[in-house]
């Protein structure tokens, strides 16, 4: 099974999740990419939603925002952030699912993948 890429409306909100966020913190996009490492056109990508960041780069952005995954990856169609008490516990589990398969090989990530996937679709159906 193939793994979908996320859609542009998705990019989209999780761009206006970051921006929002390091704005709240007063922090430049010249900052943040400074402690990042990354150019200041990556994160202006970022935030436009033309581009999404690898799961190294995320976890440093949680640390240097202070803030958790649910704060960037919940979402509603209008792009405002969802507060959940129960998405903040799911969504630190996933974080740690998420290292654990960014330490398998490849194939093994495409085979992790394909049985969350089909677990998933049992639920929604």
């Amino acid at each position: 099974m193939k793994i979908s890429k996320p859609t542009k409306e998705v990019c989209q909100a999780f761009g206006n999740n970051l921006k929002l966020r390091r704005k709240e913190i007063h922090m430049t996009q010249e900052v943040f990419a400074d402690r990042l490492g990354l150019s200041v056109n990556y994160i202006s990508g970022l935030e436009r939603g033309t581009r999404l960041p690898s799961m190294p780069v995320f976890i440093k952005m949680l640390e240097i925002l202070d803030t958790s995954p649910n704060a960037l990856l919940n979402f509603s169609k209008d792009g405002k952030i969802i507060h959940d008490a129960n998405m903040e516990i799911y969504s630190v589990k996933l974080m740690d699912i998420g290292i654990s398969l960014s330490q398998l090989s490849t194939k093994d990530q495409e085979r992790a993948m394909e049985l969350i996937e089909a677990v998933l679709d049992t639920f929604s159906k």
